[in-house]
Formats: C-alpha cells, sequence, structure tokens
C-alpha cells in the first residue's frame, strides 16, 4: 500500500474550512458608496470594518472598497446577491420595489430620535414584521436615518403654506408629503439637487441636515423649515446564501459586532451628525431656521395625517406594520 507524502496530506487538511489551520482568514470585500474620507465612512463605517477585522484577526478579513468603483447605489443589492461583493452599506429605497413595507420608517411624525428608531426596526425585523422584504439577505445591522425637513432657496409664504412651491423628492412617501403640504414634487436625481437650486429650476429639498455636507445644500437654500417627516430605512447586509457558507467563527464575528445594539450605534449616528450640522447654519449669516410653534406644528399633523392613512391602503398588511413598528418604538422609548 502506499502513502500520500505527508506534506501533501498536511497541505489538504490546511484548506478544509474551519480546521483553525487555514494560512489566511476569509477575505470580504465591503463596499461603503462613500468616499473614503466622507462622514459615513469615517464615524461609522470604518470603524465597525477597524472592529470587526481586530476582533477577527486571522479568521475573517473586510476588504473596505469606498466609492462607487465596485457598486452603485443602482446595482450593488444584485452584486451582493451575485458574491461580486459580499458586504455592502445601502439605503432600501434604492432597490426599486423590494423594500416596501420598510418605508413604515418615513411615514411623518413617528420618531424624534433615531437610534431609538433604528432599535426598533431592528426589533420589527428579528420579529418578521417586514415580511418576505429581506428573505434574500442578513442584514448585519438596519438603521433609520435622521427625520427629514424642508430646505428653500426662499422663504415660504408662511412655515404652514408651501403653495407654489416646487420641492424635490426621493420617494412616493415624501412626494406625497409635499403635495400633502400644497407644494409641487419634483423628481431629480440627489446630484443634480444643487444644480437644479442653482438655475432656479426647483425651489427646494425634503431631506435631513446630513445631506447638507455631501451635496453643499447650504450654498443654494437658505430657509429651513423643523419638522419631523420622517427617515430613510438604510443597512450593511449580506447575500443570504454567502453568509450561511461562511465558517461558524467568521459568522460569529460578524454578528458578534451587529444586530440591535450596533443598529443603534448607526442611527445614532445619523442623529449625532444631524444636530451638528442644524447647529451650524441656526447660528450662520445669511440662513433661517424655523421651529414650528404648537399651532403650525398641529397644522402639519393634520394635513399630512393622509399620508399614513394612503400608506396602508395601497401596502399589503401596510396597518399592521404600522400598528407593530409604533409598538416596538414605544418599548424601545421606554427602556425594554
Amino acid at each position: 500500500m502506499k502513502f500520500a507524502p505527508i506534506a501533501l496530506l498536511l497541505t489538504a487538511f490546511t484548506m478544509l474550512p474551519g480546521t483553525g489551520f487555514a494560512d489566511e482568514p476569509v477575505k470580504l470585500k465591503f463596499a461603503t458608496l462613500s468616499p473614503g474620507d466622507g462622514p459615513l465612512n469615517m464615524r461609522a463605517l470604518h470603524p465597525w470594518a477597524d472592529r470587526v477585522n481586530a476582533q477577527g484577526k486571522g479568521v475573517v478579513e473586510l476588504d473596505v472598497r469606498d466609492g462607487y468603483a465596485i457598486a452603485n447605489y443602482d446595482n450593488v443589492y444584485n452584486r451582493v446577491l451575485d458574491d461580486v461583493i459580499q458586504i455592502a452599506f445601502t439605503v432600501t429605497g434604492a432597490i426599486s420595489g423590494k423594500f416596501v413595507q420598510s418605508n413604515v420608517v418615513a411615514m411623518p411624525f413617528l420618531f424624534d430620535r433615531s437610534d431609538e428608531a433604528s432599535a426598533a426596526f431592528w426589533r420589527l425585523y428579528k420579529a418578521g414584521g417586514l415580511g418576505p422584504e429581506y428573505d434574500e439577505i442578513v442584514p448585519l445591522f438596519i438603521c433609520v436615518t435622521a427625520n427629514s425637513g424642508v430646505h428653500l432657496s426662499r422663504p415660504s409664504p408662511s412655515p404652514t403654506d408651501l403653495k407654489g412651491i416646487k420641492i424635490v423628492t426621493s420617494s412616493k412617501v415624501s412626494a406625497e408629503i409635499i403635495t400633502a403640504m400644497g407644494a409641487t414634487p419634483i423628481s431629480f436625481q440627489q446630484s443634480d439637487m444643487y444644480t437644479a437650486l442653482q438655475r432656479k429650476a426647483i425651489d427646494g429639498t425634503l431631506g435631513a441636515w446630513t445631506s447638507f455636507p455631501p451635496f453643499k445644500l447650504g450654498e443654494v437654500t437658505n430657509y429651513h423649515i423643523e419638522v419631523g417627516l420622517g427617515g430613510a430605512p438604510a443597512m450593511v447586509f449580506m447575500a443570504k446564501k454567502t453568509f450561511n457558507a461562511l465558517p461558524p467563527a467568521v459568522q460569529k464575528v460578524l454578528m458578534d459586532n451587529s444586530g440591535e445594539a450596533q443598529s443603534r450605534t448607526f442611527g445614532a449616528y445619523w442623529m449625532n451628525l444631524d444636530q451638528e450640522v442644524r447647529e451650524q447654519y441656526k447660528t450662520m449669516a445669511g440662513h433661517t431656521v424655523v421651529n414650528l410653534t404648537p399651532a403650525q406644528l398641529n397644522e402639519w399633523k393634520r394635513k399630512l395625517s393622509v399620508v399614513p392613512e394612503n400608506w396602508v391602503k395601497e401596502v399589503p398588511g401596510g396597518d399592521k406594520t404600522l400598528a407593530a413598528y409604533k409598538a416596538q418604538l414605544a418599548e424601545v422609548k421606554a427602556g425594554h
């Protein structure tokens, strides 16, 4: 009987997953879809990747790819499913028709704090409250971005009267919000907002203060109405088939740094950045930041009550999703 040389046996053994003798950690490409030195990367995504790499040394290594060279918002979901990249950040609104129930967080006046909203959103997902929307993927963490407000290049007749004003919107829900307030929703790519405002093709935009640094909106808007018009769902995710194929040790490192706690942390990033930018513009010459009076806020709420009413009618199971999210948010706010 002939025996294989011991060197060949050892080589074959070290190639088996989970043996602990692999020469190299499992490498996973992580697409951030953000400039390398932007706040999203510097304060949130890079620190998370660094923590995973430190705790997973010798087991897993995240190969961080910034910008749009490897993926963009239009194709990132399919690139993850196709295993071109293994982990990615995205906003779910960029994935047409897939994450309809997740837009529950875009309803106006639902939450005040993005960290609480994000923890509740994670609990809603884990409880199965979002139907089959996440059946192809494993969200490592999810979040709700900061509440949107209205930012105009000229003052409105009053903070509750937007009649005759053209405002950029990025979703069906935001278009309904603007329409209910008497304004005209206009569809533009985010990258074209600055030029459109500069050319006066539009009068303003609906969005969070966090959109000001990347799009330089402070140069083309100067009248800002503070009102809680809902957030946007976002996530860092993997394809389910890719995650399930990973060795258990790699899965553990990823999940030890994910879940509800990381979702809350990610929500806090958006909330804190939003507040920083807001404070900057509150004291900046030439800018007016309007805080609604109780009567004005009630007027906004009255006019926008139609938005969640329409949403629950149009989205299958929307009434249950909205009620379940409100219940999860109440639990989080109560400290449970």
